[in-house]
């Protein structure tokens, strides 16, 4: 059953009455009346009210959702660039980085060549070599 925002007009002006009648100042004479039961207390509302001239008609609401749509779908592009330039960029990572290892395997076997056969190069060159090689 759905109850009616109106329903407890009158418990709320009995209810604000009585927090009238109790605010006025204490006098020997004032007395306290209490009531038999606790007030009803209306829970709150989940949604404002809307005022029936706010409402928006049926075009500014497909209006609104086609802005939505449009913006979703830019939103959406810009996303699937961003998405397809980070594999890019991680490709061209991926290239250097393989390109290094090879790099890095071709001086250690020249290292090793050159560490093998230090005996047979002039004690002066090896070490040139060997420092062109480190640093």
């Amino acid at each position: 059953m759905v109850s009616s925002p109106y329903e407890n007009e009158n418990e709320n002006a009995v209810l604000f009455a009585t927090i009238q009648e109790n605010s006025r100042p204490m006098t020997p004479e004032t007395v306290i009346e209490t009531p038999l039961t606790p007030p009803r207390i209306r829970p709150p509302r989940r949604y404002p009210r809307i005022d029936p001239t706010e409402r928006d008609t049926q075009d500014d609401i497909l209006v609104k959702y086609v802005k939505v749509k449009m913006e979703n779908d830019a939103l959406n592009v810009r996303a699937l660039r961003n998405i397809n330039k980070i594999k890019e960029l991680q490709n061209v990572t991926q290239t250097l980085w393989d390109r290094i290892k090879i790099l890095e395997n071709r001086l250690n076997n020249i290292q090793e060549i050159l560490f093998e056969n230090s005996e047979k190069i002039p004690n002066g060159l090896y070490v040139q070599l060997m420092d062109a090689l480190i640093s």
